[in-house]
């Protein structure tokens, strides 16, 4: 599988692409009651958002669990957070460098960390190595703090972009989000987003998952239908 480097998507990101705004935060409340609904939260609970933009999913679950720690490579985003929880004595957001591999183990080790969430980030690494990377340094972990990944919205190959945008537009619809959706549109078509994705976006079939976690000797489940984006899926990975 032929993949474009990081770099770019990272650059994207760091510029505060808050456009998406709202539709991220319609498809992270959406993702999130269906967490809950098959994967429910206790209030011993200790997550790692991983990736967590502006916080809308951090906002979704702090008032549930012990504790949500949240990372992004966007300082601005983390601003945000920074801002928005202010006072929440259970939450806690740094700035990371993509692929800082070494910094998310201290803190799923330092934070006794029992639940790591990745939603949406996959698809802007770099190729499905640095996917086996990211693996591979959290399974050293395993011995010592043991918890689940959930690595979610994750797109197969000869997938439909077109099956993304109307599934998006119907609980757009729903929710009497349609103005914002038109708002998304036009953004992701003019802005530099779509520039951008002409780099590519890292694309990965299931059988990657449950051949890397047979090699790693880590339980996997593939989930469908957690995530707004019709055909995309999700992966849930216990490093127990």
């Amino acid at each position: 599988m032929q993949t474009k480097p990081l770099t770019n998507w990272a650059n994207f990101w760091q510029t505060n692409p808050e456009g998406f705004n709202d539709i991220m935060n319609l498809s992270t409340i959406y993702f999130a009651d269906k967490l809950e609904e098959k994967y429910p939260l206790h209030n011993q609970d200790r997550f790692f958002d991983l990736g967590c933009g502006p916080g809308f999913f951090i906002n979704r679950i702090v008032k549930k669990v012990k504790l949500v720690v949240g990372t992004d490579i966007s300082e601005k985003y983390i601003e945000i957070c920074e801002k928005t929880f202010a006072g929440a004595t259970n939450v806690s957001v740094v700035k990371l460098e993509a692929y800082d591999f070494e910094s998310y183990s201290n803190i799923i080790l330092k934070q006794n960390i029992n639940r790591v969430i990745m939603l949406s980030v996959l698809q802007y690494y770099e190729n499905l190595n640095m996917v086996k990377k990211l693996l591979i340094s959290l399974k050293k972990n395993a011995n010592n703090q043991k918890f689940s990944l959930f690595l979610c919205d994750i797109i197969p190959e000869n997938h439909s972009v077109i099956s993304d945008i109307a599934s998006v537009l119907y609980n757009s619809l729903i929710k009497n989000y349609t103005f914002k959706f038109i708002k998304f549109l036009a953004y992701a078509i003019f802005s530099d987003y779509s520039k951008t994705k002409k780099n590519g976006l890292l694309k990965i079939n299931p059988i990657f998952f449950t051949n890397l976690a047979n090699e790693l000797n880590i339980k996997s489940t593939i989930v469908k239908n957690l995530t707004i984006h019709s055909g995309r899926y999700s992966v849930l990975l216990n490093f127990n």
